[in-house]
């Protein structure tokens, strides 16, 4: 598979469904399970980690882009996720090779 094939419809259909149901049991709390930061937090968000590599557009799903940024806001954050800005940059120049090469 090319590293900058497309998700499917039906995966992106599946992924906006998640994030909708995780967006809504958001509503009103500042963290998964209520308003302390837990384990489910932090293993929500390593996942997360993977759509912000990509640059995915969360920004219709108002209360987790308010969740993610509190996330971001940890101390630990930058520490804990420098892999995603490795990634993106690696990501970067592996698309704009395989786009010279066309």
């Amino acid at each position: 598979m090319p590293p900058f094939q497309a998700m499917s419809e039906e995966a992106e259909e599946t992924m906006k469904k998640v994030l909708t149901g995780l967006n809504e049991s958001l509503e009103g709390k500042n963290y998964v399970c209520g308003s302390e930061i837990t384990i489910a937090d932090c293993s929500i968000a390593g996942i997360m980690g993977v759509l912000l590599t990509v640059d995915y557009d969360m920004s219709q799903w108002l209360h987790l882009v308010a969740w993610l940024n509190r996330m971001k806001a940890q101390t630990w954050w930058d520490e804990c996720n420098k892999g995603i800005g490795m990634t993106q940059e690696f990501m970067k120049q592996t698309k704009a090779s395989s786009d010279n090469q066309v």
